[in-house]
């Protein structure tokens, strides 16, 4: 799904503590950032960057860097960033991190284990969606944390999606912003625009609309679509949240006026997923 870099800066600059977390097969890269205060338990949330590999994905390590050390600058853009997240953020006890999905490589060279596929919805295989949910349960255990949230952007919205399906116990919150929730719809109008063998191929890749059975009943997620997105349609995200109502999972789907699909450094995208974790992590 088409991806370009939605920030200026390299890892080599956004810091964090890389963590390699073992899972079958290899590892998968993180870069974590954390706040635990007052002895409460943290929330972890992971973002998953999406498809594209060029340039080389390290914004869910920025996404995550700014959820816990908060957004610097006096512009009206960083402003608004604070303001989406909202006043009880910073006291917020949080773990989050961005993990680097397998097969990838980010712009210090580091790649994790596993296959990336070629960018053609081939890539949401159960080896994929299997070592995500691994790195969450290992990260889960280690930061003792009382909440897991999961946040995905295009691709990695699918594969967020599919580990709500497949693995229910490891969060009970998501946010999937420009989600390629549906990549069959996705693959067809590919398949009719790019005319050519690859979208003929078979592919292993789970699809969340056949997984939504087995999402835990109360999980919440929100998703944020852009109304000008002409690479995730928003009418295929809405079919997800069709899906998710009929099992009646708490869902929000929120269409943006004006935004197209590199939207998750957006103010839009921290406010929604300020209002889904909520009060979450608040002192009693």
């Amino acid at each position: 799904m088409v991806l370009v870099a939605c920030a200026p800066e390299t890892s080599d600059t956004i810091g964090g503590e890389t963590q390699w977390i073992d899972v079958a097969g290899g590892r998968l890269k993180t870069q974590v950032f954390a706040h635990v205060s007052d002895g409460r338990r943290p929330i972890l949330i992971l973002i998953l960057h999406g498809d594209i590999p060029n340039p080389p994905p390290d914004y869910q390590y920025l996404f995550a860097k700014l959820l816990v050390e908060g957004i610097p600058g006096s512009t009206e853009r960083s402003a608004a960033l604070r303001a989406a997240l909202g006043a009880r953020w910073e006291r917020k006890s949080i773990v989050a991190a961005g993990i680097l999905r397998p097969g990838y490589a980010d712009p210090s060279g580091d790649r994790s284990s596993g296959e990336m596929g070629r960018a053609v919805g081939d890539n949401y295989t159960p080896e994929v969606v299997d070592a995500v949910a691994a790195a969450a349960r290992d990260l889960k255990a280690k930061y003792d944390a009382s909440e897991v949230v999961l946040v995905g952007h295009s691709g990695g919205g699918a594969i967020a999606a599919n580990v709500l399906g497949r693995h229910p116990d490891v969060a009970s919150y998501a946010l999937l912003v420009a989600c390629g929730c549906d990549p069959e719809a996705w693959r067809a109008r590919m398949r009719a625009q790019q005319p050519g063998s690859v979208w003929d191929e078979p592919i292993s890749s789970l699809m969340p609309l056949s997984l939504v059975d087995g999402i835990a009943r109360d999980t919440r997620v929100r998703l944020l679509a852009g109304e000008n997105d002409d690479v995730i349609l928003p009418s295929d995200i809405a079919r997800y949240a069709i899906a998710l109502r009929a099992r009646d999972i708490e869902v929000r789907l929120t269409v943006a006026p004006g935004l197209g699909h590199n939207i998750l450094m957006s103010p839009e995208a921290f406010r929604e997923l300020g209002l889904l974790v909520g009060v979450l992590g608040d002192a009693d």
